[in-house]
């Protein structure tokens, strides 16, 4: 009988015997996984992309460098693309009115910020000094009535009057609007002021009006003769190195404002004076203003030029035959609205805009809080995730000059971003979601000003054909028909 012998096990050397072959763990597994985890993650959510490239696709344009030559200056861009050749010259109406008046609205504190002012103007703030005041009417009024209360005394008593006798009339009635008695009767120079510009005689004859037209009447002149001029450009002041752009100074886009309120003002005083010829020179005046102020830079001057216009109320359309613009005098209106120079449009103001936004980004992106751009709401939790996240700034400034491409070439339909939190793994998709953070802080200014642009169309066509009627009504001794008809009497046209 055979028997297979048992194999004998091989022997382990002394060496091999003192350190056995060792086994992967689980906790080794762990350690890679958490490498691997932290790299994925500091890959995805910390890293930051490229420093920002100076091309035309990011930056939108090249030059002029800050003086450190690292980042695009679209302040000094801006005033290259703004600046007309008549700019520090006379030519530029504007330059001669503030000459003359001076920073007649104290919206200039700082005297640096003046001396830019009027370097920017050619001009020297010790040696140009003003000549002439201007105060609005509106203005003047509230201050007559502080320091010169006793030249309101007829008046404030006439109201007071008026007012227990309208309480007398209504005493019975018992659903009769509540007038103050006299013991609770309270005089408004703002109210007061308001209802007379309603009526051009009472405006005419009011002392205190007077006063004021004696006063600025000379400023009014140099600005109706300034605005005649194809140049009537503003400076525009820098006041810090961040947000150098959106965060500039415009002192003098209010100013233009209280220049059309006081040109509107006298030709209401000129109409109760049956004074047409002057009225209608203010009335021009006033839209010539209102058209220099659209053409600036900003979308905010331009609502500012169209507000303006509509100023521009007071029209000589009386009905008293003999205290009313003859057909020469309203033909010259006419022409003189057709003669306007056009407006600069939208998509002029976009391109600054568009260096507003990304001047903005740039400041942003050197370390400036995003509430400088979104006005200080909402922007904490935004502004700590941007500080710790990474994000890739070309990819930022891309997708927000395809934005501005898009609306200039109205091509650009806006959506609601994605709120999906997984937009924020990835270096991309997160530095997309910060451009539309950008992209909505600017879009709604660009919506407002174009429905502005529409209605003041709108308003303009309205007050033409107003003025055709009245045209037709002094030729033909009627307004026209409601609707005429054919030779068989069928209504045709309204």
């Amino acid at each position: 009988m055979s028997t297979n012998p048992i194999p004998s096990l091989p022997r382990l050397t002394p060496e091999e015997n003192i350190n056995p072959p060792r086994k992967i763990g689980c906790l080794t597994y762990c350690v890679v996984g958490v490498i691997v985890l932290i790299v994925l993650v500091w890959f995805n959510i910390f890293r930051h992309g490229p420093p920002l490239r100076i091309a035309k696709e990011t930056t939108y344009i090249t030059e002029p460098l800050t003086p450190d030559g690292l980042d695009v200056d679209y302040f000094a861009a801006l005033e290259q693309r703004v600046y007309p050749p008549e700019m520090q010259t006379d030519d530029n109406g504007y330059r001669v009115v503030f000459r003359t008046l001076g920073d007649f609205s104290n919206r200039t504190r700082d005297f640096d910020q003046m001396q830019q002012r009027y370097e920017k103007l050619g001009l020297d703030a010790l040696r140009d000094k003003p000549t002439l005041t201007y105060i609005e009417p509106e203005e003047f009024f509230k201050n007559r009535y502080i320091s010169h209360p006793e030249e309101f005394e007829d008046v404030i008593a006439a109201e007071k009057e008026k007012a227990s006798v309208e309480v007398e009339e209504d005493g019975e009635d018992e659903d009769n609007i509540w007038f103050p008695g006299p013991s609770e009767f309270s005089f408004d120079p703002y109210d007061y002021w308001q209802s007379l510009t309603k009526t051009p005689e009472k405006l005419r004859q009011n002392p205190v009006v007077q006063k004021w037209l004696e006063q600025n009447n000379a400023a009014l002149d140099l600005v109706a003769e300034q605005v005649k001029k194809s140049a009537f450009v503003t400076p525009y002041l820098m006041t810090s190195d961040s947000f150098a752009v959106i965060g500039m100074s415009l002192p003098d886009a209010q100013g233009m404002r209280a220049f059309a309120r006081g040109l509107d003002t006298r030709a209401c005083i000129r109409i109760g004076e049956g004074d047409f010829e002057g009225a209608i020179d203010d009335i021009l005046a006033c839209y010539r203003l209102g058209r220099h102020e659209e053409k600036q830079a900003f979308l905010v001057e331009a609502l500012i030029g169209i507000s303006m216009e509509g100023i521009a109320h007071a029209m000589p359309y009386h009905n008293n035959p003999e205290a009313r613009a003859n057909t020469e005098q309203l033909k010259r209106l006419q022409e003189g609205l057709a003669a306007l120079s056009p407006h600069k449009g939208l998509v002029h103001k976009l391109e600054t805009e568009r260096l507003m936004c990304l001047d903005s980004m740039l400041s942003v992106m050197k370390g400036a809080p995003l509430s400088g751009v979104a006005g200080g709401h909402g922007s904490g939790a935004v502004e700590t995730a941007m500080a710790l996240v990474g994000l890739d700034w070309n990819v930022v400034f891309k997708k927000v000059n395809a934005f501005y491409d898009g609306i200039i070439a109205k091509t650009y339909t806006y959506t609601s971003p994605s709120t999906n939190p997984a937009r924020l793994l990835t270096l991309k998709s997160r530095s997309e979601a910060v451009a539309d953070i950008f992209i909505a802080l600017f879009i709604p200014a660009v919506g407002t000003a174009n429905e502005a642009y529409r209605r003041n169309d709108c308003d303009m066509n309205l007050k033409r054909i107003v003025l055709a009627m009245h045209l037709y009504e002094r030729e033909h001794g009627t307004l026209p028909p409601a609707f005429c008809v054919d030779a068989d009497g069928k209504p045709l046209h309204s």
